[in-house]
């Protein structure tokens, strides 16, 4: 069961550092969000989603702080899905530059470095 994730990313506070917790705190939401609606649409079979790097691009946010947004909740939900029985599941991400991969790479093996 393959599906496309996405959703509407909170614009990142330009100017505004007393406004960048709420930022990652909406955004973690929209990927929880993202990600619990995924799991309902595959109702237990095995999940592969593929995830764009919400917050960075169009929506300003710097590569490395949506990156690090983007793997804590993935992992969270990863660990999360593997203790419900429910299927396996895979996050695969989807960037645009490779800046973003980068990025992504650094705060993937940050969040894995105690798990695996």
């Amino acid at each position: 069961f393959v599906l496309l994730v996405h959703t509407t990313p909170p614009r990142w506070p330009r100017g505004e550092p007393e406004a960048e917790s709420e930022w990652e705190a909406l955004l973690a939401s929209c990927h929880t969000s993202a990600f619990q609606a995924a799991q309902e649409a595959a109702r237990g079979a095995d999940q592969q989603l593929v995830v764009p790097l919400l917050g960075a691009g169009a929506r300003g946010a710097p590569d490395e702080r949506a990156a690090a947004a983007a793997a804590k909740a993935a992992s969270s939900w990863l660990l999360a899905t593997g203790s419900t029985g429910e299927g396996q599941a895979e996050v695969m991400f989807c960037v645009v530059s490779v800046a973003a991969h980068a990025a992504l790479e650094s705060a993937l093996r940050e969040v894995t470095k105690d798990i695996l």
